[in-house]
């Protein structure tokens, strides 16, 4: 059986076609994907094409070719595009006829292939790529398998503008009908989704916003400010009905525990504060990160914190005895957001350098990943049924997208 290969790069004649604007960093014939093995089982390696800016794997520079297995991370060049290695295994039909088995085999691996290549051309280059699986067969047998998916298009994208300055955060209302953000002008903005305009603007902190978030139940607002304070604002008079002063500098981060007994706070003092709302205490303080705290999330049982930071580093906190579970592995980036999946087990985690990383929690690795938009900077908003994303954005706008 003949190699099979997809060539990457930035020139229209690659399978995989990198915008070059996006990444300039690319070459023209960057990198490719090639089989090796017999015709009943095959594997796939990755090869550089002796590119300048390197091609790296799992975060090592490549030298030459070197097998791929599941998970694998392929970077096009130091802060290039990013594509994640898998390979599905299919059920064979029952007892075919071996000369035609062979026939449909090879085939199929000329399928696998010209999917890879349609693909990648039907998304236009003027979308910037995002961190995409490269799915390749482990035993081929006739089925119907695509090789990039596409998680984000640019023609699903809402904009929301008002503020006067760069957007630093935004939330959604658990009902997912509102989206509040936060701004360098020091307003915070409520915005109706349904109607896609501003529906009421708060005036109070002194300093930029830094943090925003609905309560449980929605009645409720919560404000984290460069001036040290967070407020409670309630939603339906518009008024700021407690203010929460403990932080050394400023607030970069809240969140409400599910059952909306607890709140916590991360500040750029390194701490983060467990609050009592009830009694406007701070009832724990914990510490260890060595930079700001970007970002808190409770889990879904309000047993658990999880904390982001400069640092580059997440913490999670035992809520109950202020006890530090873990630090998951430093990433590349200052994390600047947190959310648990419903069932606990999954942590998104957005960075500084424009990615979306999802975590799973048991294992502490990385399983998918998205990039690649100039726009997604500040803070990342996920709706409770995990089907729309927010993010503010340097152009004073807020960004809305569906996935």
């Amino acid at each position: 059986m003949p190699k099979k290969e997809a060539l990457i790069g930035r020139e229209d004649t690659c399978q995989i076609v990198i915008d070059s604007e996006q990444y300039p960093t690319v070459s023209r014939h960057h990198a490719k994907f090639q089989s090796c093995g017999d015709n009943s089982e095959i594997s796939w390696r990755v090869c550089d094409l002796n590119t300048a800016n390197g091609t790296y794997l799992n975060g090592q520079r490549l030298q030459g070719c070197q097998p791929l297995k599941v998970g694998d991370r392929i970077m096009l060049s130091k802060g290039g595009p990013e594509f994640i290695f898998e390979r599905e295994e299919i059920v064979a039909p029952s007892a075919p006829n071996p000369v035609q088995g062979e026939v449909e085999k090879a085939a199929q691996i000329n399928q696998i292939i010209s999917e890879t290549q349609s693909s990648a051309q039907a998304s236009p280059t003027s979308h910037p790529p995002i961190t995409q699986p490269v799915t390749v067969p482990n035993k081929i047998e006739p089925s119907s398998l695509r090789s990039l998916w596409d998680l984000v298009r640019e023609d699903n994208i809402t904009i929301l503008a008002g503020h006067e300055d760069f957007v630093k955060s935004v939330a959604f209302s658990p009902d997912g009908k509102y989206l509040a953000s936060g701004s360098v002008d020091k307003t915070i903005k409520i915005w109706d989704l349904a109607l896609k305009k501003e529906s009421n603007s708060f005036l109070g902190h002194k300093l930029m916003v830094n943090a925003v978030v609905f309560s449980p139940d929605g009645k409720l607002l919560a404000s984290g400010s460069a001036d040290k304070t967070i407020k409670i604002w309630n939603l339906a008079t518009g008024e700021s009905i407690q203010e929460l002063t403990s932080h050394g500098m400023g607030v970069n981060a809240v969140a409400f525990s599910q059952d909306g007994k607890l709140f916590a706070s991360g500040s750029a003092d390194k701490t983060i504060k467990v609050w009592n709302l009830t009694t406007g205490e701070n009832s724990q303080t914990f510490t260890g990160h060595k930079m700001a705290v970007n970002a808190v999330a409770f889990s879904q049982d309000n047993q658990l914190l999880a904390s982001g930071s400069a640092d580059r580093t997440i913490k999670l906190w035992k809520i109950e005895s202020g006890e530090e579970l873990s630090t998951l592995p430093a990433l590349r980036s200052a994390i600047n957001g947190l959310f648990f999946s419903p069932d606990g087990k999954f942590l998104a985690i957005s960075t500084d350098d424009k990615m979306v990383r999802f975590w799973n929690l048991e294992t502490e690795q990385e399983i998918r990943s998205l990039s690649g938009y100039n726009w997604q900077v500040g803070g990342l908003a996920i709706s409770a049924d995990a089907q729309i994303l927010a993010c503010g954005s340097e152009d004073k706008t807020v960004k809305i997208w569906s996935v």
